[in-house]
């Protein structure tokens, strides 16, 4: 279980970097079948709102339009390659992939921060990069909600809980 405190700042570079994966996701959202399991929760996550920093909602809301402007450019470099005569077949088969790829990530995604939100955190954001998942969140965290998020986390995307990051905001 690992627990990373860092400030705004970082967390903005750490995004920046994974925003050019969601432009792929967000153009190939439709086309993939979900792989994850149902996910159970034994351990209820409380979240108290004084732990809530200030201007949150900006920087969430902000780093989601960069993801999805990031994802829609890789989005439209793969399909590029798969409509290209010109590429070779290995090239647009690894381009199809990738699409795909990118596909399932959004939607694990975007099914794990609902379900953190719905158990009472007021935002999240999960990324992943490769067999990594990375989860923000707002407010400062106890070890027993971190192991729960954590749980969450490794149920819900099908990966071990040791590749699961949670970083938690701090003043």
């Amino acid at each position: 279980m690992r627990l990373f405190m860092v400030r705004k700042g970082l967390l903005s570079v750490i995004i920046a970097g994974l925003a050019l994966v969601l432009c792929l996701v967000f153009w190939s959202l439709g086309t993939a079948e979900s792989d994850a399991p149902a996910v159970p929760v034994t351990v209820p996550v409380t979240v108290d709102d004084r732990d809530t920093l200030p201007a949150e909602n900006d920087f969430f809301v902000e780093y989601r339009m960069e993801r999805e402007r990031s994802r829609s450019r890789q989005v439209e470099l793969l399909k590029d390659i798969t409509g290209d005569p010109n590429a070779g077949q290995e090239a647009r088969e690894k381009a199809q992939a990738r699409l795909l790829e990118i596909s399932q990530d959004i939607e694990r995604e975007v099914s794990i921060e609902n379900i953190l939100r719905a158990r009472g955190f007021s935002d999240a954001i999960v990324f992943f990069q490769g067999k990594m998942v990375t989860v923000v969140l707002p407010c400062r965290l106890t070890e027993e909600q971190t192991a729960s998020v954590i749980n969450i986390v490794s149920r819900g995307a099908s990966v071990a809980s040791e590749n699961v990051m949670v970083i938690a905001g701090v003043e």
